[in-house]
C-alpha cells in the first residue's frame, strides 16, 4: 500500500508560489511519506499498528 491522502486542504502558499497542503493520510510499513509542500501538523495513520505520525514542518514523527 502507498501513502494515501484521505483529506487535504490548501493551508499556505510557498515563496515560489506552490500550494502547501494540510493532509490526513494513511500509509503502511515501508511506504515513503512525502515532505515537500506538506503543512506542519498534517498527520498520517500507519495501518499495520494504528499509530499516528505528525509532520513537524521538516519530517514525520510521533511527536505532535
Amino acid at each position: 500500500m502507498a501513502f494515501k491522502i484521505l483529506n487535504e486542504k490548501m493551508a499556505d502558499i510557498s515563496a515560489d508560489g506552490k500550494p502547501i497542503m494540510y493532509v490526513n493520510a494513511t500509509y503502511d510499513t515501508g511506504d515513503t511519506l512525502p515532505t515537500e509542500n506538506i503543512y506542519q501538523g498534517s498527520w498520517a495513520l500507519k495501518l499495520s499498528d494504528q499509530s499516528v505520525v505528525f509532520f513537524n514542518g521538516e519530517s514525520w514523527g510521533s511527536d505532535g
